[in-house]
């Protein structure tokens, strides 16, 4: 099953506003707003950098457990 993932941009505060909003039932979320959410264009290039997402890949089939699985298996020069 696929997932489909929405993103917005909203400032820090903007967000924190709207989860306490829909925390206290101020307002309801709803199945065509965004579920990801970043502070601006730039932060959510980082993370949809290639680099992010062929990690992401890996973790996705690989369900690496512990973590130290994960970089074995990526390599990490830092180690």
């Amino acid at each position: 099953m696929k997932k489909i993932v929405r993103t917005g941009i909203a400032s820090v505060q903007e967000q924190r506003t709207r989860a306490l909003e829909i925390a206290s039932g101020v307002r309801a979320s709803t199945t065509d707003e965004p579920n990801v959410w970043f502070p601006s264009m730039s932060a959510m290039a980082r993370v949809m950098a290639d680099e992010n997402t062929a990690l992401s890949k890996i973790i996705r089939q690989q369900h690496p457990d512990p973590v130290d699985a994960l970089v074995k298996s990526v390599g990490n020069p830092s180690r």
